[in-house]
């Protein structure tokens, strides 16, 4: 990875929502019927309205915000705190987990995942979780699939995948550091996004952040003392926050390298690339180390670069390996997260050749003829050709020359008549290429 020119991705997506914030890096929380919302990156809390008391909590559109109670759902006015009954499930065990689809179903858990029309109050039962689970906290929407929080048989705290479709078929993602996660929240960002939990250990909450991509655990807030019943925040939602960036464009050989001319250019990439979901690994041939997206000739979706005629041989290009967001099927050199390789210097060798220089003929039956050979190209050089004497075929030449000078001594048998010599080269091997 070339540290030089990777990024952190720091990302600012609008506000997709209206309910009273501070436009921070808020996330909201119930307790004791009181909805606050605090501010993770100083850990302030502001109060935001009193309502109904709740065991969790989900945030909606508009002022809107939903609570469960018990098995009796509500939805709650934020800016006056007045709580709207909106139906009574069928659960014996009590609903723990709450969450907003993007639609607008509400979606609430315990054992059994059930389905919630905020507008007509059906409900449909959509199934129980795989055997043994229990949900003891939340539920969270984040782009594009839903979280919860459940108790597994092993007295495990585990990050799931809730499949809404069909609960039983709902995944493990990770174990949570410790038990008693009863609150989450998710903040979308398209290279790092992070979800947020509320652990309520002796009646008192920590907040722990998740990162989606690395699976890594953070406590933050440590001061944090209020306990939780419910955290959420609206769907797609985001602030602003930096994240260290997964996308490595991997690593090359650095040795100088040189093709033959007309040959490809073969990146000496090691594979081991690490690419976010969006990603595309790509190589490039290119002409100024001190700005190599700015001078790419070439791009290839293969370590093979092909030859180009405009090419020069004997100047020096270089190779690279980036990696990027895939944008129409190629790398997006603007990408926050944009990432390249370290650089290899190349040369295309010029093809050799080969002259063969003899005194005047023509030559006689038995005579002994030497031959100046001078080569261009890249020493030493394996030289085959053939010899004819007036078209009669002579032994062929093949021999090795470790310099660009050298002597073929050919000797022409008796009884032949005079005539001339005829020699033609059939392969020139050097050190970078072959001629046939």
């Amino acid at each position: 990875m070339n540290t030089r020119l990777r990024r952190i991705a720091t990302v600012l997506l609008p506000l997709l929502f209206t309910l009273p914030s501070l436009y921070g890096q808020i996330i909201y929380y119930n307790y004791l019927g009181v909805i606050n919302s605090i501010n993770i990156s100083d850990c302030s809390v502001s109060f935001v309205t009193t309502g109904q008391a709740i065991n969790d909590m989900a945030v909606g559109t508009g002022s809107t915000y939903y609570g469960v109670v018990g098995n009796s759902v509500y939805s709650i006015n934020g800016t006056n705190g007045s709580s709207t009954l909106i139906t009574t499930v069928s659960n014996f065990l009590g609903l723990t987990g709450m969450e907003v689809a993007p639609s607008g179903t509400l979606y609430v858990l315990r054992i059994n995942l059930y389905a919630v029309n905020p507008s007509t109050g059906a409900v449909t039962n959509l199934g129980a979780l795989p055997n043994g689970w229990i949900c003891i906290g939340d539920i969270v929407y984040l782009d594009g699939e839903f979280y919860a929080s459940v108790l597994a048989p092993n007295g495990q705290n585990l990050l799931i995948n809730l499949n809404v479709t069909n609960p039983a078929l709902s995944t493990i993602v990770t174990t949570m550091p410790g038990n008693n996660f009863v609150a989450g929240a998710g903040v979308n960002n398209p290279n790092c996004p992070k979800m947020y939990w509320f652990n309520n250990v002796g009646g008192f909450s920590t907040i722990w952040e998740y990162d989606v991509n690395t699976q890594s655990w953070t406590q933050v807030c440590p001061g944090f003392s209020l306990p939780t019943g419910g955290a959420g925040t609206p769907n797609g939602y985001s602030f602003n926050f930096e994240c260290p960036c997964l996308t490595d464009a991997g690593s090359t050989e650095t040795t100088p390298l040189a093709f033959c001319e007309g040959s490809p250019a073969v990146v000496p990439f090691n594979n081991d690339a690490t690419l976010d979901s969006d990603d595309l690994l790509q190589y490039i041939l290119f002409s100024d180390p001190a700005n190599p997206t700015g001078s790419i000739l070439a791009t290839s979706n293969t370590p093979s670069i092909g030859y180009n005629a405009a090419y020069i041989p004997g100047q020096t290009y270089y190779l690279a390996v980036i990696a990027g967001n895939n944008v129409n099927g190629s790398v997006d050199l603007l990408d926050p997260c944009f990432d390249i390789s370290e650089v290899v210097p190349i040369v295309w060798r010029p093809k050799p050749g080969v002259v063969f220089s003899a005194p005047p003929g023509p030559f006689c039956a038995g005579d002994c003829v030497t031959l100046s050979v001078n080569f261009t190209g890249d020493p030493p050089f394996n030289l085959e050709a053939t010899v004819q004497f007036s078209g009669t075929p002579l032994d062929n030449i093949a021999q090795i020359f470790n310099t660009n000078t050298g002597t073929v001594s050919i000797c022409i048998p008796p009884a032949l008549p005079n005539g001339n010599l005829t020699v033609q080269a059939t392969s020139l091997i050097d050190a970078f290429c072959v001629c046939n």
